[in-house]
């Protein structure tokens, strides 16, 4: 990507909460390693259980977030579109794919590798240090979430009878991305 990366992508970025804590130089520096990706309607981001090397920004189309319950039996968990960010544990911890990530449109957004990430934070980037720290946020911010929710079932045990297969759903998605 070009050093002198356009304002409206500059904008983009700062509209998301991973990104908006980032001074205009950190960035810049950021912006640099992304590199653009566009994926056509049912093409697969990445797979359950594939190595987790970076994340994604959507910038333009919808993706669905898929686990697979029995073979061949999957579940959507989410769709996604414009502004999200998918994967973003994958610049913490490396770990395996939680779930399946599947366009249900064309897709355009950015690719942040795992790789150059780690590149930075060895290098003692503020920005690195910066989108860390908005990652650990966004990760207790679901867990609380999923603490809540739990709480409340458990305070009303039949209500656990009485649930939704839809709020069962979002229940474990909220769960896979804690």
């Amino acid at each position: 990507m070009d050093v002198a990366i356009n304002l409206s992508l500059r904008t983009f970025f700062r509209g998301i909460p991973l990104f908006a804590s980032l001074t205009s130089d950190e960035l810049g520096e950021l912006l640099r390693l992304a590199k653009p990706f566009v994926r056509e309607a049912g093409e697969t981001l990445f797979r359950e259980g594939d190595p987790a090397d970076g994340l994604y920004v959507i910038e333009r189309g919808e993706v669905g977030v898929l686990v697979e319950r029995a073979p061949g039996e999957r579940v959507r968990l989410a769709e996604l579109g414009n502004g999200a960010v998918i994967g973003e544990l994958a610049l913490i911890d490396g770990a395996t794919r939680s779930a399946t990530v599947e366009t249900f449109a064309m897709t355009t957004g950015y690719w942040l590798s795992r790789h150059q990430f780690n590149a930075l934070r060895e290098g003692q980037s503020r920005a690195a240090y910066k989108v860390a720290l908005a990652c650990a946020r966004t990760l207790e911010a679901r867990r609380r979430v999923t603490e809540s929710r739990f709480r409340a079932l458990l305070e009303a045990p039949d209500r656990g009878a009485l649930l939704e297969k839809r709020e069962v759903r979002e229940l474990f998605g909220v769960l896979r991305k804690a």
